[in-house]
């Protein structure tokens, strides 16, 4: 399992997609099923051009909805297939508190 984008390519969608082939791996490990059994995997996240009033820890804001399509083809030729919306909205300090698993 490679990651399509350079390993060197040091934007956050470069990293994302380093991230992901490193979970992928975890999770088949974790399953117990051998890298070999997937011919074909990908992640495409698309974030709407549309901004939209959303709500983030009870307050109101300005955000977008993000979809994200997980696939994965076996070896037998099966498709295994998850997608996924949520809205994100930019980091407000007035909104959101400072995690405690950053001190």
């Amino acid at each position: 399992m490679e990651a399509s984008s350079d390993s060197s390519e040091t934007t956050p969608l470069a990293a994302a997609g380093r991230l992901a082939v490193t979970k992928f791996a975890e999770q088949l490990e974790k399953a117990g099923l051998p890298k070999a059994y997937v011919c074909e995997a990908y992640v495409d996240i698309a974030k709407s051009s549309d901004l939209r009033p959303g709500v983030v820890n009870g307050h109101v804001c300005s955000g977008y909805d993000v979809r994200c399509l997980v696939q994965a083809i076996t070896d037998l030729g099966r498709t295994y297939e998850s997608t996924w919306s949520i809205f994100v909205a930019p980091h407000n300090p007035k909104v959101e508190s400072r995690s405690a698993r950053a001190t």
